[in-house]
């Protein structure tokens, strides 16, 4: 997945609506792309922060990419890099 421009308030529900997937499929391995975000606001780290469980509990991950010094710099200060690492962009899952 794709998000681009602001992840905020009023996109976070469109924002879990990706990371969850299909209910009768959900996606298990995830990448989300996170080159074209400008911003990244406390409800969308929401939705991150809870979604890998989602992916983690059918088996799968969910992985951040990502080149921006400010979201590494994010998930640093909120401890989220532990949970997602850079995955540079471009590479796929094994």
């Amino acid at each position: 997945m794709r998000p681009t421009g602001k992840l905020d308030v009023p996109t976070a529900p469109a924002l879990r609506g990706l990371l969850r997937g299909n209910d009768a499929a959900p996606a298990v391995h995830l990448i989300a792309d996170l080159a074209g975000v400008t911003f990244i606001g406390n409800s969308a780290l929401t939705k991150l922060e809870t979604a890998p469980s989602r992916s983690e509990a059918a088996g799968g991950r969910l992985r951040l990419a990502y080149h921006q010094h400010t979201t590494g710099r994010l998930l640093r200060l909120t401890s989220l890099v532990r949970r997602f690492p850079a995955l540079p962009l471009g590479l796929a899952l094994p």
